[in-house]
């Protein structure tokens, strides 16, 4: 997963007080210990698997029923509540958003891809998939595996992506791999960072999978929840998660299948965002 250089702007005190009065109302119910069968996990993803259910706790997940149910107003002040009610006037259009949301006959996935580097075409480096991981609405593991690609490789990344040459040598072929998530995605919801670098990865586009496509990094509600600004450049992963779900990835090495948990949940907060703003205007 890739992305541009993040902001270098921080918030300010005053503007994280205000986004406190917020944490109630993107809170959601965790959704339940669903088990993951281990044939659907790559090996050294068993262990990440692990990490992702002591960290997601208390973390939420997208459940379409529950997803119409708005969460809990609590009893606020009338200086939070005026606070509240000019963060959410920044926030701006949630158009894309309730669009998205509303196509409830489309499953909805989250994904996550690592990139190798290999030698391509005349010699030119370029990223190739490495591994891929996606869960569906309610946290359920769909697909989390290992990819070979067909060119040779140069490296594998693995200070970032976490991929070794051991991970990939009984790998499933790309081909294989593509068919399978062409089948997946086929007229799906898809959530992802910076998703069109997971795309160009699986060498795929969201029109010939008739899949309607939600990105976290050009979410400006979640940046300004985040930031208390837009600038017009991206936001990391990280830093989402760090300022809005208080939790902190990708300290060493990537996981894509935490990185979709992750990218999951900003989803979550945007809805209730939405759902909030819904509620204080009427």
């Amino acid at each position: 997963m890739g992305n541009r250089a993040p902001s270098l702007f921080r918030p300010s005190e005053t503007w994280l007080a205000a986004r406190g009065v917020l944490q109630d109302l993107t809170k959601t119910k965790s959704p339940p210990n669903n088990r993951v069968p281990k044939s659907h996990i790559s090996p050294d993803s068993r262990q990440s698997a692990s990490l992702l259910q002591h960290s997601s706790s208390n973390s939420t997940a997208v459940s379409e029923a529950a997803s119409h149910a708005p969460p809990r107003v609590p009893e606020r002040s009338p200086e939070a509540e005026q606070m509240l009610h000019q963060l959410l006037a920044q926030l701006g259009s949630f158009q894309a958003l309730q669009a998205f949301e509303q196509q409830i006959d489309r499953p909805l996935y989250a994904l996550d891809c690592e990139m190798v580097t290999v030698r391509g075409k005349g010699g030119a480096m370029k990223s190739a998939l490495g591994r891929i991981s996606i869960i569906n609405a309610t946290g359920q593991v769909v697909i989390d595996e290992f990819v070979r690609p067909q060119q040779p490789i140069v490296s594998y990344n693995t200070r970032w992506s976490g991929i070794r040459k051991r991970d990939l040598v009984d790998a499933t072929p790309f081909p294989k791999v593509r068919d399978r998530l062409r089948t997946i995605l086929k007229n799906a919801r898809v959530v992802g960072h910076a998703v069109s670098n997971d795309f160009r990865a699986m060498n795929l586009t969201s029109k010939e999978l008739n899949a309607l496509v939600y990105d976290t990094s050009a979410s400006s509600t979640l940046k300004i929840a985040a930031l208390g600004e837009n600038d017009g450049n991206a936001v990391s992963l990280k830093r989402l998660s760090k300022y809005l779900l208080h939790r902190t990835i990708q300290e060493k090495q990537h996981c894509s299948l935490i990185d979709a948990r992750v990218t999951l949940e900003l989803y979550q907060y945007d809805v209730n965002l939405w759902r909030s703003h819904q509620r204080l205007r009427s």
